[in-house]
C-alpha cells in the first residue's frame, strides 16, 4: 500500500494530500495564496490581478473545486484566474428572463455571487434602468445594452455606489451573453476591485 504524499497548505498550513487542488481545511486553491499575499507595490494591473485572486480564493461556491480541475489543469497565471471566473460565472448565470422576473418577484437572484436585489434602489430610477437595458439584451442587442450600461454609469456620483457595482455587473454579464470572455474578464477586475463588492464577499472590512 503506497503512503499518501502530503503537502501543506498555501493559506492555513494544514498538510494534505498533494495531488489534491483545493484545501480540505480551509478550501483554498493550491498554489494561489502567494499571489493573493504579492507586494502592494505592484502596478495596476498586478493589483488587479492580486484582488482577482483573494475573490478566487473567498469562493465557497461548490463548482471551484471542478473549474480548477478541469479549465486549470496547467500552470496557474492571473490571466488564467480571470478567464477561469468569467467560465463559472457564466456556468452560473442566470438567463434574462430569469432577471426580468426577480425585478418583479424580488427573488434572489444573483450575478457574479452578488444578488441583485440587495443592489437596487426600487424608490429611485435603478428599476427603470435596468429594464431598458434587460430589453436589448431581450433582442440580443449586445452593443446597445453595453452603451446604456456604460452612459448610465460614467453619469454617475461617488456616492452612488450600489448603482454603479449594478450597473458593472450588467455589464461583464453582457459580454457573457455576447461570447466576449476577455471584455467580461477585464470588467470582472474591475467587479471585483470595487470597493463594495469587497465588502459584501468579505473581502475587505466595512
Amino acid at each position: 500500500m503506497t503512503d499518501t504524499v502530503l503537502s501543506g497548505c498555501d493559506n492555513c498550513g494544514s498538510p494534505y494530500d498533494a495531488s489534491a487542488i483545493v484545501c480540505p481545511f480551509c478550501r483554498s486553491p493550491r498554489g494561489l495564496a502567494g499571489l493573493a499575499r504579492s507586494p502592494g507595490h505592484l502596478g495596476d494591473d498586478n493589483r488587479l490581478d492580486r484582488i482577482v485572486t483573494e475573490n478566487l480564493l473567498a469562493r465557497s461556491d461548490a463548482g471551484i473545486e471542478d473549474l480548477l480541475a478541469r479549465d486549470l489543469a496547467g500552470p496557474l497565471s492571473p490571466g488564467d484566474l480571470r478567464d477561469a471566473l468569467v467560465r463559472v460565472d457564466e456556468r452560473n448565470d442566470p438567463s434574462v428572463a430569469d432577471l426580468e422576473n426577480s425585478l418583479a418577484l424580488e427573488s434572489a437572484i444573483a450575478v457574479d455571487g452578488i444578488t441583485l436585489a440587495d443592489l437596487i434602489d426600487k424608490s429611485g430610477s435603478d428599476l427603470k434602468i435596468i429594464k431598458r437595458g434587460l430589453t436589448f439584451l431581450k433582442n440580443r442587442r449586445w452593443a446597445e445594452a453595453l452603451e446604456w450600461w456604460t452612459l448610465h454609469r460614467e453619469n454617475l456620483s461617488p456616492t452612488q455606489e450600489r448603482l454603479s457595482l449594478l450597473l458593472l455587473l450588467m455589464e461583464g454579464f453582457t459580454h457573457r451573453l455576447a461570447g466576449d470572455h476577455r471584455r467580461a474578464a477585464d470588467v470582472h477586475a474591475r467587479i471585483v476591485a470595487h470597493p463594495l463588492f469587497r465588502r459584501m464577499r468579505g473581502l475587505e472590512r466595512k
